[in-house]
């Protein structure tokens, strides 16, 4: 009786408001209590329409494992075609936590985490199994590493095959014929050594300036993989290709170390087999579109010079510049820098 009288107390209008809130509740369903996906913007600086793009097939992969794994409590929006910057903005934004995530080139998150710089090292892994040996050994000190020096976290690797040259001049066939070519590579010091060591000063020039620089003929040439040659049209400002395989485009899937961090243990396993899947279906990809990539660029008039006839004579110089650059990839210290680079070469060979 004593809450009878109580009920009543609360007068009519309260009456009326709580039978409308469980009228709402029960209008709303069994989800009424769900929450909103966590939004992860995911960008990355190569076309997301193209059917050649390593890293569009990439991406969706992750994008769809990661809603699959997570039941739907993370959702991945990509942003392809420098949408959120440059590679190396959105490796800064990403070190923030301003951004969630992005996949770039290997090279571009050199700056901010000295030892991956060791990727670049020409001729560092001369087929596919021996980076995938390396990778998968060494993501777990590499991480130790990037974590501390950049604020970010690997989750998986992409590849997008060896980088190869072309040019709009003439076939490159040995060494002499590169002599005087204008070639455009990477702002990396890595790499800009490799080709100083074949006898050329190459151009630093900026990712988004180079097909516009190619078309007006300011520079001759550049060096990408078949799958960034033939997405990115480079058909159309260049004719000759020659394999010198010199080292690989290498997309590591990056995450802010903060964004990770504060995910649930789960959530954090289902990013993790969400970009194992995108990387084994990326490397699948890989392997079966090769040959479909070198028909491509033929039947779009480019001529496939294939290796230089003096490969070796390439493979030697190159390696040469190996000492001059351990100090780098040390982050200034020399002795640290051998002995990531010993690391490396002993994954690689195990």
């Amino acid at each position: 009786m004593k809450s009878l009288r109580l009920f009543r107390g609360l007068g009519k209008g309260a009456v009326i408001i709580g039978v409308g809130i469980f009228f709402l509740f029960i209008a709303a369903g069994p989800g009424w209590t769900q929450q909103k996906p966590k939004t992860i913007r995911l960008g990355h600086a190569t076309s997301g329409t193209s059917p050649y793009n390593y890293v569009k097939f990439f991406t969706e992969k992750f994008a769809e494992k990661t809603k699959e794994y997570s039941s739907g409590k993370l959702e991945v929006k990509l942003f392809p075609d420098f949408q959120l910057g440059d590679e190396q903005a959105m490796a800064q934004a990403t070190r923030q936590g301003s951004q969630e995530m992005v996949v770039l080139a290997i090279n571009n998150l050199a700056p901010f985490a000295p030892a991956v710089g060791a990727f670049s090292l020409p001729y560092l892994y001369e087929t596919p199994d021996q980076l995938f040996k390396i990778e998968a050994r060494m993501t777990e000190e590499i991480n130790q590493w990037v974590v501390k020096a950049a604020g970010v976290r690997i989750l998986d690797w992409g590849w997008g095959g060896f980088r190869v040259l072309t040019n709009s001049a003439r076939p490159v066939k040995n060494l002499n014929d590169l002599k005087g070519l204008r070639i455009r590579v990477p702002k990396n010091d890595i790499m800009l050594g490799t080709f100083k060591s074949w006898g050329i000063t190459p151009l630093p020039l900026a990712w988004g300036e180079t097909f516009q620089a190619l078309q007006q003929k300011v520079i001759d040439g550049q060096e990408n993989p078949y799958s960034v040659i033939i997405g990115s049209k480079f058909f159309e400002v260049q004719k000759y290709i020659t394999d010198i395989d010199y080292t690989g485009n290498v997309a590591p899937l990056v995450i802010s170390e903060k964004f990770y961090s504060n995910l649930s243990l789960d959530l954090q396993q289902a990013l993790l087999k969400a970009a194992a899947d995108a990387r084994e279906f990326n490397r699948k990809w890989m392997k079966e579109f090769e040959a479909t990539l070198r028909k491509e660029a033929e039947s779009k008039g480019m001529v496939l010079n294939g290796r230089p006839n003096d490969f070796p004579e390439w493979v030697k110089l190159a390696k040469g510049i190996w000492p001059n650059y351990t100090e780098s990839i040390g982050g200034g210290n020399k002795s640290q820098g051998e002995e990531v680079l010993n690391k490396f070469l002993s994954a690689r060979d195990k």
